[in-house]
């Protein structure tokens, strides 16, 4: 969803009631002060609608930075433990799906059963790692793009 995505419900509601102002029978002066005052109504409420995607954009920002000072202490953390459990479960993880895809087959060996709680915990622990990552890269220059637009209006 683009960021302007989100005025096309608040067009979908302007548009009936431009409609309306073009039917009223009434002079030119009138109508015009009318569809000013809805344009004005318009623009109102696409500003607040930014700002509040705005204020998404740096929550979500915070959010990874927050994410990301978890995995740094923990990589800067006084045990083998704290700094590598994360790298090793992964391993782990990796160990049993090239054991089923290629050693299993290969060499003849049992598949490891692999639960389906083990998948979920896989899926949170890569896309984690990977929304974590492209978050800190992007909302940063995301903010900073509509940042440099908000002050050249």
């Amino acid at each position: 969803m683009g960021v302007l995505d989100i005025l096309n419900p608040i067009k979908g509601l302007i548009k009936p009631v431009a409609n309306l102002i073009d039917e009223l029978h009434t002079s030119s002066e009138e109508k015009g002060q009318l569809s000013n005052a809805l344009a004005a109504l318009q623009f109102g409420i696409a500003e607040k609608v930014i700002g509040y995607q705005l204020k998404v954009l740096e929550y979500e920002g915070k959010l990874a930075e927050s994410r990301r000072d978890v995995i740094v202490a923990e990589a800067k953390g006084e045990s083998w433990l704290q700094r590598n459990w994360r790298p090793t479960l992964m391993l782990t993880f990796g160990y049993i799906i090239a054991h089923n895809h290629i050693f299993a087959p290969m060499f003849g060996l049992a598949y490891l059963e692999i639960p389906e709680k083990m998948w979920t915990l896989l899926s949170l622990g890569i896309g984690g790692y990977i929304v974590g990552r492209s978050g800190e890269k992007v909302v940063p220059k995301v903010l900073q793009v509509i940042r440099e637009t908000r002050t050249k209006e």
